[in-house]
């Protein structure tokens, strides 16, 4: 089936009259007939319907000799009145052997008089949803379409509506300076992109015979895909393989649903086994290989049927697909995910987002530190993902695995279209327009799980839209893991979460009591894990929100609130919004959106659509549920998203169609030159940039700019040591430091209660006893930023290392031993020494060593060794050798990690040659308390 095209845009009243559309394709064709009028409650309905089938050679209407009739089972007859649609659906078989590829079938739905009592309870505008099955393809290829009565009075008010909404935009546009902050060549990225897709898509068209469509997807997904390392997109592919293998067990192919609802549910199974293992030691590569290949295997067989079926998919889809639709689709979503390819340097993700990967994989478990930061323990589901990536391929790299989550989004946005009787090429367009929204470009560069949460939500309306068939347990089921994968992604996602349910409850009538415990089970399973820890560890499950009812003691008894965007509503907040963003989000002005202004006016016709008025009712309630708490704009996006399909059905049904399809694009192009408005970061673009300096130099230069506490630790991590404690100043950029990292901000409640009194002490003395009391080694801060006390501490003990951009990296000089001075042991003829110092058991250490030789020649090797000795015996710890080079000295700098309860350390230096006496010039060592492990709250929360 390659097509189904309304011949008759105009429908008369219903009488008897016939309706007909034109069906390309072939094969076996199922046809359902659904009527959605109005009845009066009680009343009897009995009609039936006919199917014709003609093949017109020549423009002739003779009847097909094999398949000239055939009827569908006749409406269900019996009392109504709870609103549900009759139906009824009937199969027609053509022979194959009579069509041609490009052959027209004309399917005529003919109504057959009503008894005249019921007349009175019908209108003139009655709707077919005629859906036509190819079985031979092996799934399900629909193209709905709804057969309306329109009115020419209708027609010009809801286009006066129109009209009304896009002037609005146009004045906004015209007297608002929303352009001094774009770069100049902000259409050059645009264009680049298409001239590089354009000398891609055509020797693949031309050379490979592929369709235009199929070039041109695959010109886009190259581009993308060159723009990212190649390590992360593997680890990405094995993933999301891994979760179809599991969300194909739980959601068979024969059902009615997707491969991106299976693969968000296996992506959910697989974050929440991480999620209640992060306390405990198994975070290794390894294991996360193991997790992913155990699915892969069991599973392989389903997922060869998935990819041979998309093979064939592909190779159809050629001559199926709507071209001008899918083109803007994939040129819009290659657009917005060139973010994708820059360095993590949002604020979030720096000051905390990180901190889950960081952590395991350099402890191999999480830490839980909620004494630095108060959002350690919130929902962590796309952490966690992002934590696999990671782990996998050694980088530190989101701009793959949120690709994935686009993908998946857009995939299902035009899948609930087309549930909702949208044509294929309305609800490509629809899904373009969509995620063209410039906040998406700025959630492809972030940690952020807007992204993912929007794929979610569209998945769960997505299964609820799909009937329960065979298997309602089964279907309730899949409900509750999407929903607490939702809490498990985020806590403000219960704002639409709630709509959702209750309109599925209402929809569904699901009261068989197993499938509901059932369902709870699972649904604690998926997403409980950081509400469970979380109330262990702080007594408040949503830390730090509403503690001013769960009253955790790391948090002031008030509820978190951020006054920056509250009091913003008003009679125009939806103007504002479109035009003055950056009151809303730390952004610039402009990256809302424009759609939601300028075709606001068109949501008013869905209250006129028995199926649209509920999904209006849910996506306006989670919009308002939030906006009314919080003026923040990227927390609307998963709720936007109901209103996006519900905008993308009633703008389908517009006429004529190339006027909403040009207004459409036209936005599109309005919202992708906005994108990089959408964080300060992106303010350059990227496709020029990335043309003009190479991607790797303007990576650099963007660190440079946003976050250059990356710069230097990435430069300086093999020499900082592994057990190196950052002090951050007011600037908490430091979340890949794995719990090494300190800050004097509001995320660490305790400490930043104590810096009035620092700040007082200009003589630099009470920084330096806070540094005493945590450990801190090293200094990393913006100087505009460091107070007078703090620099007055630098000046005393401080050792300037290295600056990048705007920050600046200092050691810190502990006083330290001289080993040389009474050594407890020395070996004869100079081949070595031992220094033995007092540990307390009670705090956690770290020993620091530094050792200068002078080398008799090349070749010479000299070992230093660290020794702990405790309740638990005497264990070695870090062994480090070096040998002598060219040069006339050799220098060591070590460091070991001493085990709790450690009660003596020693140092041992010797040589590792035979005849090599020591030439010590200067050694010394010292202890100092090690902060990382003593705010690691894991070993709490373990079972064994």
């Amino acid at each position: 089936m390659n097509g189904l095209q309304q011949v008759n845009r105009h429908v008369i009243g219903f009488r008897t009259s016939q309706r007909s559309a034109e069906v390309r394709g072939c094969g076996q064709q199922s046809l359902t007939v659904r009527d959605h009028a109005p009845r009066q409650h009680g009343q009897a309905y009995p009609p039936k319907h006919g199917l014709q089938v003609f093949d017109p050679p020549g423009g002739t209407s003779t009847p097909h000799g094999t398949a000239a009739h055939a009827s569908p089972t006749p409406y269900r007859t019996g009392r109504l009145g709870h609103g549900l649609p009759t139906s009824g659906h009937g199969t027609l078989r053509v022979c194959p052997e009579s069509w041609t590829p490009r052959a027209i079938w004309r399917a005529k739905v003919q109504s057959l008089p009503h008894p005249a009592e019921n007349r009175a309870f019908r209108r003139p505008a009655i709707r077919y949803h005629l859906r036509f099955a190819d079985p031979r393809k092996g799934a399900m290829t629909s193209r709905n379409t709804a057969l309306q009565t329109p009115s020419s009075n209708t027609t010009i008010a809801v286009w006066l509506l129109l009209a009304a909404g896009v002037g609005v935009c146009v004045f906004g546009l015209m007297t608002v300076d929303l352009y001094a902050a774009l770069p100049a060549y902000r259409f050059r990225d645009l264009l680049w992109l298409a001239l590089g897709g354009l000398a891609l898509a055509l020797p693949l068209r031309f050379l490979l015979r592929l369709p235009w469509v199929i070039a041109w997807c695959l010109a886009m997904a190259g581009i993308h895909v060159a723009g990212l390392n190649l390590g992360p997109v593997l680890c990405v592919i094995a993933l999301a393989a891994a979760a179809l293998a599991l969300g194909s067990r739980v959601l068979s192919r024969d059902a009615d649903t997707s491969t991106a609802t299976q693969v968000i549910l296996g992506l959910a199974m697989l974050a929440a086994l991480l999620g209640w293992l992060l306390p405990y030691p198994v975070h290794t590569r390894l294991c996360y290989i193991a997790m992913l290949a155990i699915p892969i295997l069991w599973r392989r067989d389903a997922l060869r049927d998935a990819l041979a079926s998309w093979r064939t998919s592909i190779r159809q889809a050629g001559d199926t697909l709507p071209s001008f639709s899918v083109t803007v689709l994939a040129f819009v979503l290659a657009m917005i995910a060139t973010a994708a390819w820059l360095p993590v340097m949002m604020s979030d993700d720096v000051v905390y987002h990180l901190a889950l990967p960081a952590q395991l994989i350099e402890s191999g478990h999480y830490h839980f530190n909620v004494t630095d930061q108060v959002w350690a323990v919130s929902p962590w589901a796309n952490d966690v993902l992002h934590a696999v990536v990671m782990m996998l391929s050694g980088q530190n790299e989101i701009g793959a695995l949120n690709s994935l989550w686009l993908l998946l989004g857009a995939s299902l946005f035009w899948r609930v279209a087309g549930r909702l009787d949208c044509s294929p090429a309305w609800a490509f367009l629809g899904s373009a327009l969509f995620f063209s929204v410039p906040l998406f470009h700025m959630g492809t560069n972030s940690m952020q799980t807007e992204l993912a949460s929007t794929a979610v939500v569209l998945a769960l309306l997505d299964h609820i839209l799909a009937q329960p068939g065979n298997t309602p347990g089964r279907h309730i089921v899949v409900t509750a893991m999407l929903s607490s994968f939702l809490l498990a992604l985020k806590i403000s996602n219960v704002a639409i979460l709630a709509p959702l349910l209750i309109w599925w409850l209402i929809r569904q009538r699901p009261f068989a009591i197993k499938p509901w415990l059932i369902g709870i089970a699972v649904g604690i399973a998926i997403g409980g894990s950081s509400y469970a820890y979380a109330w262990i560890l702080t007594g408040n499950p949503v830390l730090p929100l509403f503690n001013s009812v769960f009253q955790s003691a790391l948090m002031p008894p008030t509820n978190f609130t951020n006054p920056t965007y509250h009091g913003l509503l008003s009679w125009d907040v939806l103007y504002q919004m479109s035009f003055d963003s950056s009151r809303f989000m730390e952004s610039e002005d402009g990256t809302f959106g424009f759609q939601w202004l300028g075709l606001s006016g068109l949501l008013l016709l869905a209250l006129f659509d028995r199926r649209l008025r509920p999904l209006l009712c849910v996506g306006l309630a989670g919009v308002i549920i939030l906006f009314v708490q919080m003026q923040y704009l990227r927390y609307l996006l998963p709720a936007l998203a109901v209103l996006g399909v519900v905008l993308t059905v009633v703008l389908s049904r517009l006429r004529p169609e190339w006027l909403s399809k040009t207004l459409v694009v036209g936005l599109c192009v309005l919202n992708l030159y906005f994108q990089c408005q959408s964080a300060p970061p992106l303010r350059q673009g990227t496709v020029s940039e990335v043309l003009r300096q190479g991607l790797h130099h303007y990576r650099n230069s963007l660190l440079r700019t946003a976050a250059p506490e990356r710069l230097l630790l990435d430069g300086w991590r093999t020499r900082l040591g592994p057990y190196a404690t950052v002090f951050a100043g007011t600037n908490p950029n430091v979340a890949e430091l794995a719990g090494r990292g300190h800050t004097l901000s509001w995320y660490a409640a305790d400490y930043w209660a104590r810096m009035p009194v620092m700040e007082a002490d200009t003589s630099g003395q009470a920084y330096l006893e806070y540094f005493n009391e945590l450990g801190v080694d090293h200094v990393l801060i913006r100087p505009e930023f460091a107070s007078p006390a703090l620099m007055a501490a630098l000046a005393q003990r401080g050792e300037w290392l290295d600056s990048q951009g705007a920050a600046m990296l200092y050691r810190l000089r502990w006083p330290a031993a001289d080993l040389q001075v009474a050594p407890d042991i020395v070996l004869p003829d100079q081949a070595g020494l031992i220094k033995r110092f007092p540990v307390d058991p009670a705090i956690p250490a770290v020993g620091a060593a530094e050792i200068t030789l002078r080398c008799g020649k090349k070749g010479w090797g000299v070992a230093v060794n660290h020794v702990a000795r405790g309740d638990f015996g005497e264990r070695k710890l870090d062994s480090q050798v070096n040998f002598c080079g060219a040069g006339h000295e050799l220098k060591f700098k070590t460091s070991a990690l001493l085990p709790d309860g450690t009660k003596e350390w020693e140092v041992q230096v010797q040589t590792y040659t035979a005849d090599n006496p020591l030439d010590i010039l200067a050694a010394k060592a010292w202890l100092r308390p090690d902060s990382a492990r003593r705010h690691d709250h894991a070993a709490e929360l373990r079972l064994f």
